[in-house]
């Protein structure tokens, strides 16, 4: 019975959650092109001129886009590795599906019901219009792109332009809006806070410099600008419409390499003393900022996590006095998610950590440093033991840094 309780107050606080986000989302204009966790994006046709709802329908016209969407996040929320671990050790709950794959037809079955016993207590129905092809596109085009039988775009489109194109086009101002992401990237789960400090609509939440006069959006740094052909004149196939500036479908490039990490991530260190004798104690300080994220660091929903390790080391390689500090959040399941504790960075948050190490007596004469790394992990080492995952798979190193005992105490810099 009480892991009937866990589903069934996990899936009604799915449902407030997305109830939450709609009322939200709707006093800013129109309805939200997305409820979240509330319910799949209704049924949809191609559009006229289109072959069908999947991504590989799209990508003759637009490459660019189709390319840089195929390399992101959104392409592999259904198949990616980690997703799919986290997925499969709790057993499939169906309400992560719904922003994971958010259309009707790429859902196979339908919460009915709960039954009294077993490892996923939930009464499953088969969807007559499921196609599994489409599902393991995850967020595919049409997720973001398709409604009501018009191709959506956040580009103003004029009527010699739509002569040109194969299909029909609404311009909808909806797509530049950061409210467009919050249904899916904003979420939590009973007595969990969400990933942003502020969900209200009415504070310019995505504006993280103080004092700035540009608010940024999410799109500002997941989806940024480039130059490039984006799509082909319909009466000449041949014919490209000439290069103009769009948003790149790169969504997730910057939590997932070393490059996007190390541009938001800075690490820094400084060591009391000049220099140091073997069998002293080496004392410093470590500092890691959370720079340019406009959002917490790490983000997710407690899978992901920050370590710096810092470690003595001589010339020969030898190691001593390594230590580790942990920057994330963590949960505990006993009966429905609750958070046991969050030292994720805010925006703009600067957090020192204190190192004290001893130097081995028997390196005596030997040249020492101290090694800091820092490591971005898409599975935290707990979690990964737990799943299991490789470890190493999980791990992104953002930043190392060197600072020599025998010389300059400092070091400083932001390693990409």
């Amino acid at each position: 019975m009480k892991r009937v309780n866990f589903w069934l107050n996990l899936f009604l606080f799915a449902v407030l959650v997305g109830l939450f986000a709609a009322v939200v989302l709707a006093e800013k204009g129109k309805p939200p092109l997305f409820s979240g966790s509330l319910t799949t994006i209704p049924p949809q046709k191609p559009p006229k001129g289109v072959k069908s709802l999947s991504a590989e329908a799209c990508k003759d016209c637009h490459k660019n886009i189709y390319d840089e969407w195929k390399e992101s996040q959104h392409s592999k929320a259904m198949v990616g590795p980690i997703w799919q671990t986290m997925w499969t050790v709790r057993n499939n709950p169906p309400m992560c599906v719904t922003c994971h794959a958010p259309m009707a037809q790429q859902r196979g079955k339908v919460l009915a019901g709960f039954k009294e016993s077993g490892p996923l207590p939930l009464v499953m129905l088969d969807k007559p219009n499921f196609d599994p092809t489409l599902m393991k596109e995850g967020v595919t085009c049409a997720a973001c792109h398709v409604r009501d039988g018009t191709v959506l775009t956040a580009r103003k489109v004029s009527p010699e332009e739509q002569n040109k194109i194969p299909h029909p086009v609404t311009y909808d101002e909806r797509l530049s809006q950061p409210e467009f992401c919050i249904s899916c990237h904003v979420f939590s789960f009973p007595r969990v806070r969400m990933d942003f400090a502020a969900c209200d609509g009415d504070k310019d939440y995505y504006a993280f410099a103080k004092g700035a006069s540009v608010r940024f959006t999410c799109q500002s740094c997941h989806m940024p600008y480039r130059e490039g052909v984006v799509g082909f004149d319909i009466n000449d196939p041949s014919k490209a419409f000439p290069a103009r500036q769009y948003r790149a479908h790169i969504h997730g490039h910057l939590a997932r390499t070393r490059e996007g990490l190390s541009e938001s991530l800075e690490l820094h260190c400084q060591a009391e003393k000049d220099s140091y004798q073997a069998g002293e104690t080496v004392k410093a300080k470590v500092t890691v900022s959370n720079a340019l994220a406009g959002h917490m660091a790490p983000t997710s929903c407690g899978v992901r996590a920050i370590l710096i390790v810092v470690a003595l080391c001589d010339e020969k390689g030898n190691e001593a006095a390594k230590k580790t500090f942990r920057i994330g959040r963590a949960f505990e399941f006993p009966s429905y998610p609750s958070e046991t504790h969050d030292t994720r960075l805010q925006p703009e948050e600067e957090r020192a950590f204190r190192y004290s190490g001893r130097i081995p007596k028997q390196w005596a004469g030997r040249k020492v440093s101290m090694k800091v790394t820092l490591i971005y992990y898409l599975l935290s080492p707990r979690v990964a033991q737990q799943a299991p995952y490789p470890l190493e798979k999980a791990a992104i190193p953002v930043g190392e840094l060197t600072v020599p005992l025998t010389g300059s105490p400092d070091g400083t810099g932001r390693k990409g």
